[in-house]
């Protein structure tokens, strides 16, 4: 039998912190979360608990969670598993340089930064194309939400309760679950059963199937429904016996 995991005392080789250029180029990043990442990247799969790394920063238990979650949000860190007990992260190999603007990621190229460049104020480009624009518009109203665009954001939540750890919300992440949203007679009660199934199903060593994200619920529903079948007939099976 392998050594029993523990989230509050795993053991390493200890080699010393390597913070790659990316990451501490990286001015989203402060240097705790710098220091977050280089503690993440001595393991293989890091299990540690967030209390463990609070003590190895020397910092509260909130701030070592949201290093974590920031460092999730930028690409530097992916998580890869939950066993029912506690989340399994790890660095993501060759990662390039991101940051956040806007609510959402863009990568430091040349376009990027030509977006992003200051404009000059003081040309009166009032008029475009013999067209006359008012210069006083008045306030910008916000951009009016659709019931999906919020059921995709209670997903994201429900992911990171019943789980135990963040997904990062990325364009591929809310086009899975819009799909799987779409789906005849799914709502967020059923997706909240299917993450619990997803949850329990990390425990089982024998199934055939790994399940991360939204992303891999989508393409491996029918695995894990036959799962969630074949347990349940299981348990069936046992309790005739033990009635028997």
């Amino acid at each position: 039998m392998g050594r029993e995991l523990d989230p509050d005392n795993p053991q390493k080789e200890y080699t010393g912190v390597w913070i790659p250029k990316e990451v501490m180029e990286c001015n989203e990043l402060s240097a705790i979360d710098k220091l977050v990442y280089g503690e993440v990247a001595c393991f293989d799969e890091c299990y540690a608990s967030n209390e463990w790394l609070a003590k190895r920063i020397g910092r509260s238990v909130t701030t070592a969670s949201k290093s974590i979650s920031r460092l999730i949000d930028l690409g530097f860190v992916e998580p890869c598993g939950f066993n029912g007990r506690f989340r399994q992260i790890r660095v993501v190999k060759n990662c390039k340089p991101c940051r956040k603007r806007q609510g959402r990621l863009v990568k430091n190229d040349k376009a990027a930064l030509q977006k992003t460049t200051s404009i000059d104020n003081s040309i009166d480009k009032s008029i475009d194309i013999g067209t006359k624009v008012p210069k006083a518009l008045g306030p910008v109203e916000e951009p009016v939400r659709t019931q999906r665009s919020l059921d995709i954001d209670q997903a994201f939540l429900i992911w990171e309760e019943v789980m135990g750890y963040p997904l990062a919300a990325a364009g591929k992440e809310r086009f899975s679950i819009n799909s799987i949203l779409s789906r005849k007679g799914m709502n967020l009660d059923k997706l909240r059963l299917m993450v619990r199934l997803v949850a329990e199903s990390q425990s089982d060593r024998y199934k055939r199937f790994s399940i991360s994200s939204y992303t891999d619920m989508l393409h491996k529903t029918n695995e894990l429904m036959a799962w969630a079948r074949e347990k349940h007939a299981q348990n069936q099976s046992n309790a005739t016996t033990m009635e028997v």
